[in-house]
């Protein structure tokens, strides 16, 4: 809390920097500059994304684990966040294909591409409150989305001893996340993140392969939507 308090009237609002320079030794011993390195360890990820109306649940099991770099400075706050982020495999009970009426559990996997590179810059302390150490926590994000899914009959027809086909999205989906916080939220008390997406087109493999790529692009690509939240695990 000392800590924070001291930031809180080291850091002024200032237009944000174009990279992270971490704080040197020689800033740290004149008192110009303040290091920060928090550690996420398996932080907990929740909530849902939409995909053609349809949304769905995050399940329990997702962590996010890394590491930060910040420097407090009296021209504001700049920092990076690395790390990589784990979502367990998953089912949702959804309708498919598209107005049909019809549901099934479709299996559900989401992959980061590559590892978490966020970036935190000072913004506007209005954004946050009034506090000072108000801050943008940027953390684009790519998912690689896979479907597993039976390929449904013509017209309500019933298949006899039926097959799960593997579909994913042609290209990762982009969750540009992006949120205003204080510092403390980020060192302590988490993340919350909303916004859009587009859910590109999706193929699929095996018999029907292209018959039923085209039903899931129909029933889930297109225009999405994305609530993430990452907070530290509870005691």
């Amino acid at each position: 809390a000392a800590t924070l308090a001291a930031i809180g009237a080291m850091s002024v609002a200032a237009a944000p920097a174009s990279a992270f320079t971490a704080c040197t030794p020689a800033e740290a011993m004149k008192g110009e500059c303040l290091p920060i390195s928090p550690t996420f360890n398996s932080w907990v990820v929740s909530g849902s994304l939409t995909a053609g109306s349809q949304t769905v649940t995050l399940p329990a099991g997702g962590t996010f684990s890394g590491k930060g770099q910040l420097a407090i400075r009296r021209t504001g706050i700049t920092g990076e966040i690395t790390g990589a982020v784990a979502i367990p495999t998953f089912t949702a009970n959804l309708e498919f294909p598209k107005e049909s009426g019809e549901e099934q559990l479709i299996g559900i996997t989401l992959t980061e591409v590559g590892k978490v590179e966020g970036s935190v810059t000072s913004t506007n302390p209005a954004l946050c409150g009034g506090n000072p150490t108000c801050v943008n926590l940027k953390v684009p994000s790519k998912q690689n989305l896979t479907f597993t899914v039976e390929a449904p009959g013509h017209s309500g027809e019933e298949i006899k001893n039926p097959v799960l086909h593997l579909c994913q999205t042609v290209t990762p989906i982009d969750l540009p996340l992006s949120t205003n916080l204080t510092l403390l939220e980020i060192v302590a008390v988490g993340s919350h993140f909303t916004g859009t997406t587009t859910i590109p087109s999706i193929t699929c493999n095996g018999k029907k392969a292209k018959r039923l790529g085209k039903e899931m692009t129909e029933t889930f690509s297109g225009p999405g939507s994305y609530v993430i939240n990452v907070n530290p695990p509870k005691a």
